[in-house]
């Protein structure tokens, strides 16, 4: 028995669910890719590719160092004498920032401490002070092993560059690289939970049985629907009048066997419908179906038949079109089966001995 609660409960369903919010790295597939977002950051802190001094700035504030980019070196994949590499270096004249950027990672073999020796090392005692910064997710619960790193989260960092606008860059065009970063980082990696469900996942979570046992039952009602389908359309197109049907979720198609798979009929439900309403000839029963009748010559056919095809189409344009089907209830249903094999009958009866004619006269 379902519940008044969860009747009302997806009365408040977002059918249009939460649009995707995508950015330049899930276009290039190529999403938390810790390289990469190092990569970006780097260009970012650098003023004579980023055009704009302020990210670097108001980084080194956060961290109380001095800015003076006068003689400004940054480095990516900084390699040390034991051939273990820094994430980011970034060399000022009387600083130096070691960063370690872990995406969905934590430190292994203990990085940080290794870090420091080699980085203290190499400055031999030279008038320069010495930060570390472990930068992460705020979602991130890894520490570093040398306490000596500062954990600064992407919250953080998006927070102190909230402020950044187009007016901070040299050339406004620029700003884009920086507003982008900064999407990624409010959209990711600012976040408090690595997972975030929206309200129709909880829902579907709170009534799980109900959706599978509501799913069961229209999947049997949709099943049987089909079967109806493909009984009259077997009676449309009969296995002894040498016809094939080639069903599937999406199309029909159907050719007598002396035309070849090439040439043939077609209904079809296509991609539009699959993917905004899950709508195809496996799931039809919907309030509102659309079933476009087509006739085609593909792959070599379509150069000997095609042109002679689409004048046939044009010709019967009354025949060829798409039409729209209430598959809602069981008389619905019955009526509109009824309906798309009429449809089809009268395509077979009247548009076969064009392409009879059109296969004899070639």
């Amino acid at each position: 028995m379902i519940s008044s609660n969860f009747i009302e409960s997806l009365k408040s369903v977002n059918l249009k669910g939460k649009a995707p919010d995508y950015n330049f790295l899930d276009v290039i597939r190529k999403t938390d890719n810790e390289n990469i977002i190092s990569e970006w950051l780097a260009f970012l802190f650098d003023a004579n590719k980023s055009g704009s001094p302020k990210p670097l700035k108001l980084f080194c504030e956060f961290l109380g160092i001095e800015f003076d980019d006068n003689e400004l070196e940054i480095g990516r994949e900084y390699t040390l004498d034991n051939r273990r590499r820094i994430d980011i270096i970034i060399k000022l004249k009387n600083a130096w920032i070691v960063i370690e950027n872990k995406i969905n990672s934590m430190e292994c073999n203990e990085q940080t401490v290794d870090y420091e020796d080699k980085i203290v090392s190499e400055i031999n005692g030279q008038n320069i002070s010495l930060h570390y910064v472990y930068l992460k997710p705020t979602y991130n619960k890894s520490n570093p092993t040398n306490k000596k790193f500062k954990i600064m989260t992407y919250g953080e960092l998006a927070e102190i560059w909230k402020g950044i606008n187009s007016e901070d860059f040299t050339q406004t065009e620029s700003y884009i690289y920086f507003s982008e970063f900064l999407k990624l980082i409010n959209a990711r990696y600012a976040m408090s939970k690595e997972l975030q469900f929206d309200e129709n996942t909880k829902l579907y979570i709170e009534f799980r049985e109900q959706f599978y046992s509501a799913e069961k039952s229209f999947d049997s009602a949709c099943q049987a629907v089909r079967d109806k389908l493909l009984n009259l359309l077997n009676a449309v197109f009969p296995n002894e009048e040498e016809w094939t049907i080639y069903a599937r979720a999406t199309y029909i198609l159907f050719y007598k066997r002396s035309w070849g798979f090439d040439l043939h009929f077609e209904i079809g439900t296509w991609d539009w419908q699959r993917d905004y309403k899950n709508i195809t000839f496996n799931r039809l029963i919907a309030n509102d179906v659309q079933i476009s009748y087509c006739l085609h010559a593909e792959r070599k056919q379509s150069e000997i038949y095609g042109v002679k095809f689409k004048k046939i189409e044009s010709n019967n344009s009354q025949l060829f079109s798409t039409e729209h089907y209430n598959f809602g209830n069981e008389e619905n249903c019955i009526s509109s089966l009824n309906a798309i094999a009429e449809r089809l009958l009268e395509i077979k009866n009247s548009i076969t001995p064009f392409i009879e004619n059109a296969i004899k006269a070639t």
